[in-house]
């Protein structure tokens, strides 16, 4: 892969694809390819095309960094342990991600109710 100059991140395209993946993360188109059929990452397919949307792509690569913290702070653990505290933790980010979209939707419902009156 031909190394590119590093773009600021508000001039990536929209979408995502394996090329601009690859050119980000300095990883191999392989590795691309896998991470757009795990289920974690927010992939999406057109036609025959994967990509992501780069705001879901930038929170996932988030919320990785924070499950690397949270797995490497518990380091002594075995393997099936170490399944358990990852699982814990998606379980976790699930959960504040829905209180979160809860809180949006009541958000926009009172505001919706007061813009009426």
């Amino acid at each position: 892969m031909k190394k590119e100059k590093a773009r600021q991140w508000e001039d990536e395209p929209l979408l995502l694809d394996a090329k601009d993946l690859q050119r980000i993360m300095r990883i191999n188109r392989n590795h691309i390819y896998e991470l757009f059929h795990q289920e974690s990452f927010p992939s999406i397919r057109i036609g025959r095309r994967f990509c992501v949307e780069k705001n879901n792509f930038r929170e996932w690569l988030q919320q990785q960094s924070w499950k690397n913290e949270f797995i490497s702070k518990h380091n002594v653990l075995n393997n099936d342990k170490k399944k358990i505290f990852e699982q814990a933790f998606w379980e976790a980010v699930t959960f504040l991600r829905n209180r979160e979209a809860d809180n949006i939707d009541r958000k926009e419902k009172i505001t919706e109710l007061f813009s009426k009156t």
